[in-house]
């Protein structure tokens, strides 16, 4: 969500985690506080002023007014300096949010958990902008868009940071540098690797720097320690082990992160056993298909919600097809949740069209003209079944349905999230729509205000939506999926806002 200039002002008269900021805004605190404390008593002195000069028939000095102007400009300098400098070095930081999240409950509210880097600027001279990089785990009430708490887990710039896993109320952290142990609940640092070492002496020196070499399986973390052996600590009661009898290569072969990704997809169920579909195509793919000729090479960007059933006896058709919306949606795609084969909307791949034709065996007929006659009648029916099933895979390909999606819909309805994008230019603000199917309308519109969307989560009745982009844009959403009303969190100025749906 943009800052005002407003917005902006409020965030410097917050506390935050640069030091220099805390310091300097606790001596404008202060001075503030002198400055009222000099208003309140000269006021009362110029009480007392008037009633003793109206009692003597006296004019009415002017010492305090001047005194008042005075101390207006001492105050005004520390506040614009330190307005100035907040504003211009705050908007210079920048903070990475991990694509991974863990989402639990906390105080009967829904909590999500992840990790940032933040870059804080101290100074900007000649276009170079310094300053210091720390590393924090972070929890997130989206239904609220406030922060629960926020902990500090390493200084300094960290590609590699990562959850490992969480185990009851532990959440296992690999920092970039370091394993830590975290409550999730309070945030509080419960164990790092000195204090796991205490616990397991077999753990000691043993704690690598790759985020590669630690995963977690069966509520157990496991790490290749550096002797090469493989190390298992349970991530309940953190009392570890070397674990034998297995290879370390078949184990950290790859780096699995967990992470909940944004997933998208141009096809979805109609839910009514009708061998339908919904799809999110372009006019122009539509109207190749219905002419039997090649799809166009790359998608349009203008997409439409078509109900269609894709085969008709064996051959690729959308000539059934029937615009759902009039409403065009650029870039548009139907927003999934992980797939789930028990709902109803969840597009299972068909592997095939048709059974391909028979070749003709010479045996099978009694002389060589009959069998000339079927063998090129196989072949121009197996021309026709290549094209055909070449059609039919360029547009399974072009709806990127080559595996089981689940979309995201609101409760039993067909009703879908769809993403798009506000305009065709690659930096474009992503929209997000609930589109009733049954109904036929566009029941809600909402701005992301983001360029990109790190991942999505199904929450009951809401839809959290982590967006990336500059600083403003690196926000926690937390959608109704019945009103699309919003509020949202901005990680950068710890702001919580709303958006309001079209």
């Amino acid at each position: 969500m943009e800052m005002t200039f407003w917005d902006k002002v409020v965030a410097a008269f917050q506390y935050n985690n640069v030091i220099w900021h805390n310091v300097f805004l606790t001596i404008v605190y202060i001075i503030i506080g002198i400055a009222v404390a000099v208003f309140v008593s000269a006021c009362i002195g110029q009480i007392r002023n008037r009633k003793f000069t109206a009692e003597r028939g006296g004019k009415s000095s002017k010492g305090f007014l001047t005194g008042f102007l005075i101390g207006l400009v001492i105050l005004i300098f520390p506040i614009g300096l330190f307005l100035t400098l907040s504003i211009a070095l705050g908007s210079a930081g920048s903070v990475d949010v991990s694509a991974q999240s863990v989402f639990y409950t906390h105080e009967g509210k829904s909590t999500m958990m992840t990790l940032t880097s933040e870059f804080q600027a101290n100074s900007v001279e000649n276009g170079i902008t310094s300053g210091s990089s720390k590393v924090y785990a972070v929890a997130i009430q989206p239904e609220t868009g406030k922060r629960i708490w926020k902990t500090k887990l390493l200084k300094g710039p960290s590609p590699g940071k990562k959850i490992i896993g969480v185990a009851n109320e532990k959440a296992w952290i690999f920092d970039g540098k370091n394993l830590q142990v975290i409550n999730k609940q309070d945030g509080k640092i419960i164990a790092d690797e000195e204090k796991l070492a205490e616990i397991s002496p077999t753990l000691k020196n043993q704690f690598p720097t790759n985020t590669a070499w630690y995963v977690f399986k069966d509520k157990h973390v496991l790490f290749k320690g550096l002797d090469g052996q493989v190390y298992e600590i349970d991530a309940d009661s953190m009392k570890g082990n070397i674990k034998e009898g297995v290879n370390a290569s078949n184990i950290f072969e790859s780096d699995d992160l967990n992470n909940i990704q944004s997933a998208q997809g141009q096809i979805v169920a109609s839910g009514k056993s009708d061998g339908k579909y919904f799809v999110m195509i372009g006019a122009e793919d539509v109207q190749a298909i219905q002419r039997g000729s090649e799809l166009p090479a790359t998608s349009s960007e203008r997409k439409y919600v078509y109900t269609t059933s894709l085969i008709d006896k064996g051959t690729s058709t959308i000539a059934d097809q029937t615009k759902v919306v009039d409403q065009v949606f650029l870039n548009g795609a139907f927003l999934l949740t992980p797939a789930n084969s028990n709902d109803k909307y969840t597009y299972k791949p068909i592997e095939s069209i048709a059974a391909p034709p028979k070749m003709p065996s010479y045996s099978d007929y009694s002389d060589t003209q009959a069998y000339l006659d079927a063998l090129e009648a196989y072949q121009k029916a197996l021309s026709s079944y290549q094209d055909n099933d070449s059609t039919y895979s360029n547009l399974i390909g072009r709806l990127n349905a080559w595996k089981m999606s689940t979309p995201v819909h609101i409760g039993n309805n067909a009703t879908f999230i769809v993403e798009h994008n506000e305009t065709t230019e690659s930096a474009s603000n992503i929209l997000l729509s609930a589109v009733d199917t049954d109904k036929k309308k566009v029941l809600w519109t909402i701005n992301t205000k983001a360029p990109s969307i790190h991942f999505t989560h199904q929450d009951s009745g809401n839809l959290v939506v982590s967006t990336s982009g500059n600083s403003e844009a690196k926000n926690i959403l937390n959608v109704s999926l019945e009103t699309g009303k919003t509020t949202g969190y901005n990680f950068q100025y710890n702001r919580t806002f709303s958006i309001e749906p079209n």
